[in-house]
């Protein structure tokens, strides 16, 4: 196949990761660092849509540039795709619930949540792409973010225990105990009313 002066997909997403290491907390230099991943981000989008390896990365760029709606399309259109393995599929599913999460949006974070918890009933264990840390945590804090309290408390329970899932642990509870104070005081209020 000839090349004809184009960079491989594969060299650009490395270019597209390696950009970060050369911020360096001036303001000009960053954003136009940020503007050229995003650039680059944009192009590999474009190019074999169906293709994990190349279009995760290309998601994960929007979404810092904060174009998570945009993020979010790539990554649904490759989770369309029936050729993905269940590896690939995992780690697009989890690129996802990420770039929900980054959106901050109450509805989003709860798409994230319901996402994460259809990965922990197939493998409470399983580690994360580029990680070594386990989809349980990842779980337990969007489900804390989404308010979702007593979910949180329900995988921190069979968690493995450590200083670390303790703490999440801790508050995960009283953000529970505070959600049911209020919701039954709300009920009486309501009840006492009519």
């Amino acid at each position: 196949i000839e090349n004809k002066g184009y960079p491989s997909n594969d060299r650009l997403v490395l270019l597209m990761r390696a950009s970060d290491k050369f911020l360096n907390g001036n303001k000009e230099n960053d954003q136009k660092i940020r503007d050229n991943k995003l650039f680059l981000a944009s192009e590999l989008g474009k190019r074999d849509t169906s293709n994990p390896d190349l279009q995760i990365p290309v998601g994960y760029a929007l979404a810092e540039a904060g174009k998570t709606n945009e993020a979010e399309a790539v990554l649904n259109r490759l989770l369309s795709r029936s050729s993905l393995t269940g590896d690939q599929q995992n780690q697009a599913k989890i690129a996802l619930a990420r770039v929900l999460v980054k959106s901050k949006e109450r509805e989003k974070l709860e798409k994230a949540a319901e996402i994460y918890e259809e990965l922990y009933k197939v493998n409470p264990n399983m580690k994360l792409p580029n990680e070594e840390t386990e989809l349980w945590r990842e779980y337990s804090g969007v489900a804390i973010a989404s308010g979702k309290y007593a979910q949180a408390v329900k995988v921190l329970e069979l968690a493995p225990p450590g200083p670390d899932r303790n703490k999440q642990l801790v508050a995960a509870h009283i953000l529970n105990a505070q959600e049911l104070k209020l919701n039954s005081e709300t009920k009486l209020q309501a009840a006492t009313q009519y």
